[in-house]
């Protein structure tokens, strides 16, 4: 950091995440060096969750959620939450997906598009009351694909061994426990596999 070569906000994040997991240190000063405070925030992140227990993580992040909101200078209501991966990635998705449609519809329209986020905030509002964007009232939430991938073992077994994995894609690891209950009610598409090979 002295020498220029990192920031001050990358020194931060490694130093962080090397005294809750050791070993983070050097993999995150290299990456520092050629990168920027986004991409060692995210390697960060993946290797605190790759050496976390992940009864523990879960613990941790069922104990982090949370919904706040209040009302700015311009009387604007404002928040930010807090969901566990298993249902804020499904929520997310749910609402870009019909941010696009939004956005599609405007231009198809001829209109002048908007900021995405405008239409994210509409499509938030929407989905909350239920409504699509053709103006209707939905009878159950658009389909949201959540990508799980669990050793079969584990999955048997109801926990992980050394070696094995069970985490969604683009969310970290969870307890195969977790896992199982995702599936309940679900359409499941199983692919097997033996290191690279399907």
């Amino acid at each position: 950091m002295l020498a220029g070569e990192i920031s001050l906000s990358q020194a931060h994040e490694i130093t962080k995440t090397e005294s809750e997991t050791k070993g983070a240190e050097a993999d995150l000063l290299d990456l520092a060096r050629r990168s920027d405070l986004s991409h060692v925030r995210d390697r960060a992140r993946e290797h605190r969750q790759a050496h976390t227990d992940p009864a523990a993580l879960r613990r941790r992040q069922l104990g982090l959620r949370e919904f706040r909101h209040w009302q700015d200078r311009d009387g604007m209501i404002r928040g930010n939450f807090a969901l566990a991966p298993e249902t804020g990635l499904p929520f997310v998705r749910r609402v870009e997906a019909e941010a696009l449609r939004r956005r599609r519809a405007a231009r198809v329209a001829g209109g002048d598009p908007e900021r995405f986020e405008a239409y994210a905030a509409d499509a938030l509002a929407g989905l909350v009351a239920g409504a699509t964007s053709g103006g209707g009232h939905s009878q159950r939430p658009d389909h949201v694909e959540l990508v799980l991938v669990c050793d079969l073992f584990a999955w048997r077994r109801g926990h992980v061994h050394p070696g094995e994995v069970c985490h969604i894609v683009g969310g970290g690891r969870l307890p195969p426990e977790v896992a199982q209950d995702l599936a309940k009610d679900a359409f499941v598409k199983v692919a097997f596999h033996d290191g690279a090979a399907i």
